[in-house]
């Protein structure tokens, strides 16, 4: 098992097919990465992931770059606390259509 654990790959397609862009620069041209919000590799709550592309997601989130900075990932924080409420509705509304 990887650290990610074993539906990783089922879980992050259904992440990036939900979202269908990057929540930072909305680019719909990937490759497309998952990205935990609060960084937490165990906490796999659909909740906590974020499709992000690959260039923001190393510059931006993990700082590889120039624009890897402090600043900017406390406003990409306050960005992505709200997509998080905004897709927990998400989530609730789909588990609802699929239990009827």
């Amino acid at each position: 098992m990887n650290r990610y654990g074993n539906d990783w790959k089922e879980l992050s397609n259904a992440i990036k097919n939900l979202d269908g862009c990057c929540a930072i620069c909305k680019t719909r041209n990937g490759p497309f990465n998952a990205h935990h919000i609060d960084g937490i590799v165990g906490h796999r709550d659909p909740a906590n992931l974020i499709t992000l592309c690959e260039r923001c997601h190393m510059r931006r989130v993990h700082g590889h770059g120039r624009r890897g900075t402090l600043g900017r990932m406390r406003g990409l924080l306050l960005i992505l606390v709200s997509r998080r409420a905004m897709k927990n509705r998400t989530i609730r509304r789909m588990k609802r259509r699929n239990s009827l």
